[in-house]
């Protein structure tokens, strides 16, 4: 599964909340990549 960072992504970036136990390196959010034309 391919996943890039999601935080750039308009409707991606507000889907999770930040964890406040983990500390901010560990706060990625991240997203499945649809690469077009791969069926």
């Amino acid at each position: 599964m391919l996943t890039i960072h999601a935080d750039d992504h308009a409707l991606m970036r507000d889907m999770r909340r930040a964890d406040p136990k983990r500390p901010p390196e560990m706060q990625d959010k991240r997203m499945v990549v649809i690469l077009p034309g791969a069926l």
